[in-house]
């Protein structure tokens, strides 16, 4: 079954995976950052990585192939967090250059942690 996994925060990925006993690089890129196979060793390999597990990289479509029922899993990805940010200027900085906001919605604290909130991005040391 082909399956389409996407990087959830908008970045571009290339990262090594162990796909049966060889590194293999996957690269999410184009307009949706992603990545389409029907290759059931590669998708395992894809839903066993840390970026899956994170929330980084997510299943555009398809069911992840291993179904986990002994916990609940929330219906919204884990925010992501930059606790070393302690300023306002710092958010910013990171709203701008790993989530591609424009800087006019970010002339105001109040504007980054709206942007932020949008995003699932959490900055807990401000």
């Amino acid at each position: 079954m082909k399956k389409t996994y996407m990087s959830s925060t908008g970045t571009q990925y290339t990262f090594p995976v162990n796909v049966a006993g060889k590194v293999k690089y996957l690269s999410f890129n184009g307009n949706l950052n992603d990545l389409t196979t029907d290759s059931k060793a590669l998708q395992d390999a894809i839903e066993e990585c840390r970026r899956f597990k994170s929330g980084e990289i997510v299943l555009l479509n398809g069911q992840p192939n291993k179904v986990d029922t002994s916990e609940e899993k929330p219906d919204t990805l884990p925010k992501k967090e930059y606790p070393e940010v302690t300023d306002i200027q710092g958010a910013a900085h990171i709203l701008k250059t790993e989530y591609n906001v424009a800087h006019q919605s970010l002339r105001s604290p109040e504007g980054v942690l709206k942007k932020a909130d949008e995003l699932d991005v959490s900055f807990p040391n401000l």
